[in-house]
């Protein structure tokens, strides 16, 4: 079989071509091995399934490209979207907030409409009972609101008022009816007051109330191991003057009726919301005193009976709302005891000579107009839910129409610019979800893709290794390689020709550092410089090797580099750099290049002080015939041409390798030393 043999060619201008010696072309190639026909068999193979594969790689290339223009239009959308819905949300959080603060001087306090609201329902709660009731009650009275401080439990804002009024139906049983509000600060949104209520009560002292009580809502249940009962307070919203109902505001509810007995008669009671119990201040139970109900309808009964006589209206006694004058003095009452008995604490709104509370301010009329009440309707889905702002805004305008016709008009603005916003956030999910279908199609074709590249590229690694191994070779470009092209670009063609050719790996586990020199000791061209020494190391990360040769004369010394992959695939990349300085020792400080420092390129950087760049020329291998071993430019070289008379008390040079995008790459140093600039002695 005829000898092969490579050289190295420029991959501009050939003036730098490197031919090997008459002696190097000849040189003959070592013994096949003994499995020749089945490596050449195996390389066949790996051959051929590259070829196979090669039209599979190309249709789903063409496909992956294809998917790329619908994946980056669909993200295209997806952040115009984004960026729409930002836009609308602030311009909505800024007119919300206008309608916000001009919403809260419009109710003046939020605590003050929030007890109007609380006295209203409770008042419509009463007058439904009496309605209900009708011909059968034929007194009625109402007593004050009280509001109950409670401790803690219940959220910020929250207020607890009871109102009671006494009647008298028609046989002459006395009974007393108290309705028991639990409202939620208005404008607090409705999944934030959607509170699992319930009233646990019993008589004074915790004992069990007297016969013939009932509730409403009328699903009271006995609570297990006390005397008590359990009765669920019902949600509702106010509805508007104008029909709507105003989920802003929030109230919970319930009616209890007893008849009056007892030498105490009233409610004892806690709330209880899940497993957490609701009391009054200082962890006191809330109690709710009957005693002036009582009283009163006993004063009303004798002076009805005082005035019988004179033929009272009993019609006119049924249209009497409120308890008028109220003798107070005969309504003090101390606070039962556990046992029913006084605990000698005097309730001193009840007390003999007190004045009677202070009368309610007038309610806004827009809380007047609330005479219906709406049961609580699905359960809101909160804030984080699609058209959460939407829903708020539109709860904001029916309370804006019953405060301020201009107000509404603001938040009529509002509410389509929450509309919009809402459109904007559907086309943002639906375009969200189509980038999503885009990517999962552009990955799996990018995946098939690369499945497909890493196997061609496992054939074709096989069929060059063993296409090497065929030539005698176990790489492609060998060390022997290096030191050609190294002696070539430092003295010229006639440099490191001569000498048997060694195959030896480029393989970074296999390659030390020479101890005793090259593979074979250059020739030096007469006249020309003479060899000195050469160093080679490994890269770091890469399947790849650095050598460098130096040759010296009386005037300078001359420092040729190369470098390459054992087998070329664009790892090192192009636009490779020297970056190198001089040192006194090794890994000591670098110095500046001396005065008449050159190289054959034109070098970058000379005038950065301690640090010059020097970029790498690339060269191919050329076969004896003079075709190219490799398509691509696969060898790196440079040359650094040093004056003598700068190099006193200098020991050596350093440097590194930087490929075009500014990364690093330095040389695995022997021993296991790990990643460390090449040194390269100087001295003779």
């Amino acid at each position: 079989m005829r000898g092969w043999c490579a050289v190295a060619r420029p991959c501009h201008p050939p003036p730098c071509s490197w031919v090997p010696s008459r002696a190097v072309r000849h040189a003959r190639l070592p013994p096949r091995p003994a499995g020749y026909q089945e490596l050449r068999t195996g390389t066949e193979i790996a051959y051929h399934r590259a070829r196979e594969l090669l039209p599979a790689l190309e249709r789903a290339q063409r496909q992956l490209s294809a998917a790329q223009a619908p994946a980056n239009a669909a993200a295209s959308r997806l952040t115009a979207c984004n960026r729409e819905v930002e836009r609308l949300q602030a311009q909505a959080a800024e007119l919300g907030a206008a309608v916000d603060a001009r919403l809260a001087r419009a109710l003046g306090s939020l605590p003050a409409a929030t007890h109007a609201l609380a006295l209203q329902h409770a008042a419509c709660l009463l007058e439904g009972l009496r309605a209900e009731l009708g011909p059968a009650c034929v007194r009625w009275a109402v007593l004050p609101a009280q509001r109950l401080p409670h401790d803690a439990s219940l959220p910020v804002g929250a207020q607890l008022l009871a109102q009671s009024a006494c009647l008298e139906l028609a046989g002459g049983e006395r009974r007393a009816v108290t309705a028991l509000v639990l409202s939620g600060e208005l404008l607090l949104p409705p999944s934030d007051a959607d509170w699992d209520v319930r009233l646990h009560w019993a008589a004074a002292g915790w004992q069990p109330p007297p016969e013939g009580w009932c509730t409403h809502p009328p699903r009271s249940q006995p609570a297990p191991g006390s005397n008590a009962w359990e009765t669920p307070l019902l949600r509702h919203h106010p509805v508007l003057q104008g029909g709507e109902v105003c989920a802003l505001a929030s109230l919970h509810s319930c009616l209890v009726q007893v008849p009056l007995a007892g030498p105490h008669p009233g409610l004892q009671f806690v709330l209880r919301r899940g497993h957490d119990w609701v009391k009054a201040e200082h962890a006191h139970d809330f109690w709710v005193d009957l005693v002036p109900a009582a009283t009163r309808l006993e004063a009303r009964g004798a002076g009805d009976a005082a005035s019988g006589a004179g033929g009272v209206d009993a019609a006119a006694l049924l249209a009497t709302d409120g308890l008028g004058e109220w003798d107070w003095a005969e309504g003090m009452v101390q606070r039962p005891g556990a046992g029913g008995e006084s605990d000698g604490t005097v309730d001193t709104r009840w007390a003999p000579g007190a004045e009677p509370p202070a009368a309610e301010p007038p309610l806004p009329a827009w809380v007047l107009g609330c005479k219906v009440w709406a049961g609580a309707g699905p359960r809101d889905p909160g804030p984080e839910a699609p058209g959460a702002a939407r829903r708020r805004a539109d709860q904001l305008l029916g309370l804006a129409r019953a405060l301020d016709p201009g107000l509404a008009r603001d938040c009529v603005a509002l509410c389509d610019l929450r509309a919009r916003e809402e459109r904007a956030e559907e086309a943002l999910r639906a375009a969200a979800a189509e980038n999503e279908a885009q990517q999962r199609t552009l990955t799996a074709v990018g995946d098939e893709t690369l499945a497909l590249d890493q196997e061609v590229a496992r054939a074709m690694a096989a069929a060059r290794k063993g296409v090497a191994s065929l030539r005698g070779r176990l790489t492609e470009v060998t060390q022997r390689d290096l030191e050609g092209l190294a002696g070539h670009v430092a003295v010229g063609a006639g440099a490191g020709a001569d000498g048997p050719w060694r195959g030896l790996p480029l393989l970074r586990a296999v390659i030390p550092v020479p101890a005793a020199g090259p593979s074979h000791v250059p020739v030096s061209a007469p006249g020309g410089p003479a060899y000195v020494r050469q160093v080679s190391a490994p890269l770091a990360g890469l399947d790849a090797a650095v050598l460098a040769q130096v040759y010296a004369d009386e005037s300078e010394m001359v420092v040729g580099i190369a470098v390459a992959e054992a087998f070329p695939d664009g790892a090192l990349g192009p636009g490779l750099v020297v970056h190198w300085g001089l040192v006194s020792h090794q890994h000591g400080t670098w110095q500046p290049a001396p005065h008449g420092c050159s190289c054959d390129a034109p070098a970058r950087g000379l005038d950065r002080g301690a640090c010059t760049d020097v970029p790498l020329a690339q060269f191919n291998l050329y076969a004896e015939d003079g075709s190219p071993v490799f398509v691509d430019p696969v060898l790196n070289a440079a040359v650094i041409r040093l004056p003598r008379a700068g190099l006193h008390g200098m020991a050596g040079l350093e440097f590194l390798l930087r490929s075009e995008d500014g990364r690093w790459m330095p040389v695995l140093a022997p021993h296991g030393g790990g990643r460390s600039n090449c040194f390269i002695p100087l001295h003779c």
